[in-house]
């Protein structure tokens, strides 16, 4: 029997090809699973990474908050937001006074003030103020606007608006519509104050 023998150019390719086989049998079995096992590796490092930097975030949102209702215990330790006065009268009449000046501010009339009983709410005593005005629309807005912001804490309940007269400004032109408003406004005083403290 006779061997059949390659020519050296097709051994040549034949040997290329099995070394180019072997290499990428080796390739896929060893280097690419460890390709990805480093491209894996890299998503849980940008995740934690995220995760790191959202809680971070919460941490500092966490430390305003503690530090927003340290400061609301400190105003409700020194009173800073109730009325002053020696007794509800006292602080209802002071009340009646901030309605007065804040109608005046705005070219209302105030056409009643009353001043309603004074109740108790755990230690405190709600102080209420029963008031009817008339005035526009922008200074209605602007009177609720200075009572949400005063300090002490001012409260509005059982606001009813009615539409009033209309008023002609002769030198502009312009008619007004004056609004009926009723509303209670309350404010809280501590309770031993109205005992004398």
């Amino acid at each position: 029997m006779t061997a059949l023998a390659l020519r050296p150019p097709l051994s040549r390719l034949a040997a290329i090809a099995i070394l180019a086989f072997v290499i990428a049998v080796l390739f896929a079995g060893l280097v690419l699973p460890v390709q990805q096992a480093f491209e894996q590796r890299d998503q849980e490092i940008q995740q934690s990474l995220e995760l790191l930097q959202r809680f971070g975030g919460q941490n500092l949102e966490t430390t305003a908050l503690e530090q927003q209702r340290d400061l609301l215990r400190r105003e409700v330790q020194s009173g800073a937001n109730l009325l002053r006065g020696a007794s509800p009268a006292v602080a209802a009449a002071s009340l009646q006074q901030f309605i007065r000046s804040a109608v005046q501010a705005e070219r209302g009339t105030l056409r009643s003030v009353q001043i309603l009983p004074a109740k108790a709410e755990a230690e405190y005593r709600r102080v209420t103020v029963r008031s009817q005005v008339d005035l526009n629309a922008t200074g209605l807005r602007n009177i609720l606007h200075r009572i949400e912001s005063s300090r002490p804490l001012l409260f509005v309940d059982n606001i009813d608006i009615r539409p009033g007269q209309q008023i002609s400004n002769v030198a502009s032109g312009d008619v007004e519509m004056r609004l009926t408003i009723r509303f209670d406004i309350h404010g809280f005083v501590r309770a031993a104050e109205e005992e004398g403290g």
